[in-house]
């Protein structure tokens, strides 16, 4: 099943047209200031490019599972962390953001599919 879905978003990418679109990633961080307020910021951005606004969100949610899952293997090893992503920002090519409104079939499975194989990756 999960093969099905990956061929289907792939032929869709290549029937669309040839065009790629640039977004931008950006992490929101909630970070510990010295005196033990916590703060939201905009941390990382990274300029990407896909064909749909589909695969950009799944690009970038990978980029943040990655993130989520590095902070928690140093919170493993020094016991605490003083930021930690909590969000993400999905910006299209006139700076709106666009994580909230993307709906595509198998969304959800797509995102538990992606958390599972990164969060499963044992670092040793």
């Amino acid at each position: 099943m999960r093969n099905l879905v990956l061929i289907g978003l792939i032929v869709l990418s290549i029937s669309s047209c040839d065009k790629t679109k640039k977004y931008t990633y950006v992490e929101i961080i909630e970070k510990k200031g010295l005196f033990g307020d916590i703060k939201q910021e905009e941390k990382d951005t990274l300029v990407i490019t896909a064909k749909t606004d589909s695969i950009a969100y799944l690009k970038v949610y990978r980029k943040f599972c990655i993130a989520k899952m590095a902070v928690e293997d140093v919170k493993k090893v020094l016991g605490s962390v003083s930021s930690k992503p909590i969000n993400f920002k999905l910006l299209d090519e006139k700076g709106k953001d666009i994580s909230f409104i993307i709906s595509f079939d198998k969304k959800d499975s797509l995102e538990n599919n992606i958390r599972t194989k990164i969060f499963e990756i044992d670092v040793q």
